[in-house]
């Protein structure tokens, strides 16, 4: 990737995630004051939205071949639903984040297949590491931005700033340049295919493997916000804070993970980051105090997480949109489930015992994948590996 071009990608990245870091989480806070159901209702059926959103406009990617329509589709939604929900009552937060989640899915495709086409598959983790890192230090201070404008002037105000935000950041999309190298829509085909939920038989055991560990991984998040909420008993500067404080960590890690996710291979690496989250987890089970549970959901595990999947899936594949509607849709998916047995076995078993019950998840995803691996043969185990 050129200099320039990163240096625009990152550019836009930043300007796009500011906008709805503002908010975002605050949205979650609010709801939450609902109880644990309305916190699932505002975050698992958009994530249905958003993986059924990729898997349409990641179809139309690879059919147009062109993404800065896509980009700019995703930028002017997201400025709808901002103003959407500094309009709207509490109770349609939930409708709001389904139609944000369904349309911003555009953005994402088109992004994550643009880095894929300037970086080439060799030096695709540190691409992605580079705009992860723009994208999660902008959020990081959206979020502490956000939280103090949240808690002066409340969420509506907080969001007519983010919908400025994310208008502003359509001049900055204007900037990135492609090559021009057109295709044909065939929304009837896109359309068919993403609401068919078939999976490309080459990506069928990474699908299973991801479902494992997303759901997991969602799991724990649903039970780990709600554990940090009642913390900070509800404060949204402390949430805000420890928001924060993992976005920035996570953004200064990604390069780094990007450049392990390369040297050591994307095989390797999801198989790692998953084993990480088995170890880690248990150990914000047992954090006891704000700033113990603070410090440890700090940690930016799921970024390696993010860039080794993707990476992974986007090599086994050619349609570069399909595949990552694939790895980060089925995550979405999964984040769905997550959400909604989250919620009820929490009210059964608590809070902590979600925690564990999705340590064994994550420890159970590799050995998944790994068991068909080894089955394969000598070649296709070979580009698995690679």
């Amino acid at each position: 990737m050129s200099a320039a071009a990163r240096k625009r990608i990152m550019a836009f990245s930043a300007a796009i995630s500011f906008s709805w870091s503002l908010v975002l989480p605050f949205m979650w806070l609010e709801a939450y004051k609902g109880g644990m159901w309305e916190l699932a209702l505002v975050r698992g059926p958009p994530a249905l939205a958003y993986f059924l959103g990729l898997r349409l406009f990641g179809k139309l990617v690879d059919q147009l071949k062109l993404k800065k329509p896509f980009v700019k589709l995703g930028v002017v939604c997201n400025t709808a639903s901002l103003l959407l929900l500094s309009a709207m009552p509490a109770c349609c937060y939930p409708a709001i984040a389904v139609f944000w989640y369904f349309t911003y899915s555009a953005l994402d495709s088109a992004l994550v297949v643009l880095v894929h086409d300037y970086s080439g598959e060799e030096a695709f983790g540190r691409g992605l590491g580079g705009i992860q890192l723009a994208s999660l230090l902008s959020i990081t201070a959206g979020n502490l931005v956000g939280g103090e404008v949240t808690r002066l002037a409340g969420l509506e105000r907080t969001s007519l700033l983010g919908a400025a935000a994310s208008a502003a950041s359509l001049l900055v999309a204007a900037g990135i340049e492609e090559p021009e190298s057109r295709g044909k829509l065939d929304i009837r085909q896109a359309a068919e295919w993403a609401f068919s939920f078939k999976v490309p038989k080459h990506l069928a055991s990474l699908a299973v493997s991801l479902l494992v560990a997303s759901m997991s991984v969602s799991q724990f998040y649903l039970a780990a916000t709600a554990k940090l909420m009642e913390a900070s008993s509800f404060s949204p500067l402390y949430y805000g804070a420890v928001v924060s404080a993992s976005g920035l960590l996570s953004g200064l890690a990604s390069p780094l993970f990007g450049k392990l996710v390369d040297q050591l291979g994307a095989y390797r690496s999801y198989v790692m980051s998953c084993l990480l989250y088995a170890a880690y987890l248990p150990a914000v089970a047992a954090a006891s105090t704000p700033l113990a549970l603070g410090a440890l959901l700090a940690i930016p595990l799921f970024q390696l997480l993010y860039i080794a999947k993707t990476a992974l899936a986007l090599k086994l594949s050619e349609h570069k949109g399909e595949a990552y509607s694939v790895s980060s849709g089925i995550g979405s998916l999964s984040e769905f489930v997550g959400n909604l047995t989250g919620s009820a076995l929490e009210h059964h078993i608590g809070v902590n015992k979600v925690i564990l019950a999705s340590a064994i998840g994550a420890a159970a995803a590799p050995l998944l994948l790994h068991l068909h691996v080894a089955t394969e043969r000598p070649a296709s185990r070979a580009r698995w590996q690679e």
